[in-house]
C-alpha cells in the first residue's frame, strides 16, 4: 500500500508542475522510506513508526542535513495522505532531527581570488556568472551563448518554473566573450564539456569546481562549493545596502526570510559594521 501511496503523491506533485529534478529527489527519499516501511512488522503509519524511521536513519551514514531531509519528506507525505483521506491524521510535531545552527556556507573574497588564480577559462567564466548572479547550478547550465543581451541581462527559468531576470557586470561579460571566442564547437549552450563539447551537466559543474577548489587549496575550507556562491552573492549585496525585497526577487525566493537566511552575517562581521556607526555622534558635546 505504501508504494502505491507514494506513486499517487508523486503524481500529485507532477500535476502541481514541480520540476523533474524535484520529483526525482522526492522519489529517491520516499523510495527509501517506503522500502523501510515494508520491512516493518507493523506498517501502519503512526507517530511511533515515524520516530522509528528517524532513529533508523540516525544510524546510517548520513549527514545531519540528509537525515533531516529524509525525515521531513516522509512527514510531508504522511500529512498529505491524511489530508487526502487515505489515513487517519498523525501528529508529526517535533519529529524532525535538530539541525545545528550555523551560517550558510559561503566564500571569502580571498578564497574567490585563489579560485580565479588557478581557474581555466571555462571555470573562470562559470565562477563569474555564479558570483555575479547568485543563480542555482540548475539555472547555470540552462544558459545559452545568446542568453545575455548587450546590457548583460538575461531571462532564466528558475525553481518552480518561475521566470526571473538576472544581470552580469561588464567584467563578467568580457570574461564570457573571451571564453566563447576560444571555443571551436557549435553547441548553443553557454557552458560545454571539454572533451565532447556537450552541454555541461550539474554533475559536470560540481566535478569542475571540486578540482578547482583542490587546486586552490580550499577544498576542505568551504562546504557546498557551488551553492556557496549563492550565499556569497546574498551576503555581499546585503553588506552593500541592497534591501531585502530586492534580494528576494534576484534570488528567486518566495519569501524574504529565505533570502535573508542566505545573507546571514557572523557576529564578527556584524560587529565590524556596528563599529562604523557612531550612535553618540549627535550628542557628543553633552558628554
Amino acid at each position: 500500500m505504501i508504494s502505491q501511496w507514494i506513486e499517487e503523491y508523486l503524481s500529485a506533485k507532477v500535476a502541481e508542475r514541480r520540476s523533474p529534478a524535484t520529483i526525482t529527489t522526492y522519489r529517491i527519499r520516499l523510495g527509501r522510506f517506503g522500502a523501510w516501511v515494508l520491512e516493518q512488522p507493523n506498517q501502519v503509519l503512526s507517530r511511533a513508526l515515524l520516530r522509528a524511521y528517524s532513529a533508523y536513519l540516525a544510524q546510517q551514514n548520513l549527514s545531519i542535513a540528509s537525515h533531516y531531509s529524509y525525515v521531513n519528506d516522509a512527514l510531508i507525505l504522511v500529512r498529505w495522505l491524511a489530508e487526502e483521506g487515505y489515513i487517519q491524521p498523525v501528529n508529526t510535531d517535533k519529529l524532525k532531527p535538530r539541525l545545528p545552527k550555523r551560517l550558510p556556507a559561503h566564500y571569502t573574497m580571498d578564497q574567490i581570488k585563489r579560485l580565479l588564480l588557478v581557474a581555466e577559462l571555462r571555470e573562470k567564466a562559470m565562477l563569474c556568472v555564479l558570483l555575479d548572479t547568485g543563480v542555482r547550478v540548475s539555472e547555470l547550465i540552462q544558459l545559452r551563448r545568446t542568453s545575455f543581451d548587450s546590457e548583460g541581462c538575461a531571462m532564466i527559468l528558475g525553481k518552480g518554473s518561475k521566470d526571473r531576470y538576472i544581470w552580469i557586470s561588464s567584467a563578467t561579460q568580457e570574461v564570457l566573450r573571451t571564453y566563447i571566442a576560444s571555443r571551436t564547437d557549435t553547441n548553443p549552450a553557454l557552458f560545454v564539456s571539454h572533451r565532447q563539447q556537450k552541454t555541461l551537466t550539474i554533475s559536470g559543474v560540481h566535478q569542475s569546481f571540486d578540482r578547482l577548489a583542490s587546486d586552490a587549496a580550499i577544498r576542505n575550507d568551504v562546504r557546498r562549493l557551488i551553492h556557496s556562491f549563492r550565499a556569497t552573492f546574498a551576503r555581499e549585496l546585503i553588506k552593500h545596502g541592497l534591501d531585502a525585497e530586492s534580494l528576494r526577487v534576484l534570488m528567486g525566493h518566495e519569501t524574504i526570510q529565505m533570502s535573508l537566511h542566505y545573507a546571514q552575517l557572523s557576529s564578527h562581521e556584524a560587529t565590524q559594521k556596528r563599529q562604523g556607526v557612531n550612535l553618540l555622534e549627535k550628542v557628543e558635546s553633552c558628554l
